[in-house]
């Protein structure tokens, strides 16, 4: 039988790692209601997309290649691959943001990295034309950020639009905002593509990443704390799944700062812990034990 001390001490090891689980995903000043789709590509096998929002507007894999991404897996597309999430009737109007992760493999043509359209061929395309910049078209206007592009590089771009003005961020930096006319999706049938324009047109040779489609014009600051924070942290959605997710969340926890470890070994079963300046002894659960599994090990 385990010392009653020791099983007390693997108890309070369990709740600081529960505690802070909690805490590093707490943060998040993105309202997740306003978004319309969120996909991590980070399946890694398969041809669905998963949409993390509460929505459910899973992507169909056409084509496509699963490979390392700026976050986890990716999805690399050949020209004439796509993804297609069928959305539903009026989910973007006139304020709308969509974001990516993408890296161009190569640069000839004009390429369509995403499109949405309703049913009434009204549309929003982000797109790359031959002259290697981002830009940002709608049937009303066609928004030049000036950036330029180069192949095999990973850019994080956001193309937002508030019913009056458009924007276009690269890395989290403004390059352009410009009048734009109003203009809106019907509020009708939607559908959304990615790496083409309507599944067939403008094909892109890219790698995507960490997508997400809003339906309201996302601030500066909102776009910033995706870029630097990541997409799952910055709206407060879990990205991976509870298989290794216990691992990740020990690299964060300790990548972040948020609690320091000194450990000597004592024994082939024990180890010493200082965590938060606090020694104390603990058995230690199997590689891959998760939290509620690990308090079922006591």
């Amino acid at each position: 039988m385990k010392p009653i001390a020791t099983k007390l001490t693997v108890v309070y090891i369990s709740l600081i790692i529960i505690t802070l689980i909690d805490t590093s995903q707490s943060y998040a000043k993105i309202d997740i209601k306003t978004a319309v789709g969120i996909w991590f590509y980070d399946e890694g096998k398969g041809d669905i997309a998963k949409d993390a929002s509460e929505n459910g507007y899973d992507g169909k894999i056409t084509g496509g290649k699963w490979e390392k991404g700026k976050f986890q897996s990716a999805l690399s597309f050949d020209k004439g691959d796509t993804v297609t999430a069928v959305l539903g009737s009026g989910t973007v109007r006139n304020n709308m943001t969509v974001l990516m992760w993408i890296n161009f493999l190569d640069l000839a043509g004009q390429q369509n990295y995403f499109s949405i359209w309703d049913s009434s061929n009204n549309r929003y395309v982000p797109y790359k034309p031959v002259e290697n910049i981002f830009r940002f078209w709608s049937n009303n206007w066609n928004i030049p950020s000036g950036f330029a592009i180069s192949a095999k590089t990973w850019y994080h771009v956001t193309n937002v639009y508030d019913g009056s003005k458009a924007y276009i961020y690269v890395d989290g930096e403004l390059k352009v905002s410009q009048s734009a006319p109003n203009f809106s999706l019907a509020d009708n049938q939607q559908t959304a593509w990615v790496a083409t324009d309507r599944g067939t047109g403008f094909l892109s040779n890219c790698i995507v990443d960490e997508v997400g489609l809003f339906n309201v014009a996302l601030s500066g600051d909102d776009i910033k704390n995706i870029v630097t924070k990541g997409l799952a942290r910055a709206t407060g959605i879990t990205a991976v799944e509870p298989a290794n997710k216990i691992t990740q969340t020990w690299g964060l926890i300790k990548s972040e700062g948020i609690v320091k470890f000194k450990m000597k070994r004592v024994s082939k079963t024990q180890k010493t812990w200082g965590v938060l300046g606090m020694p104390f002894h603990a058995f230690l659960p199997p590689l891959g034990t998760t939290v509620p599994s690990w308090l079922n090990f006591i």
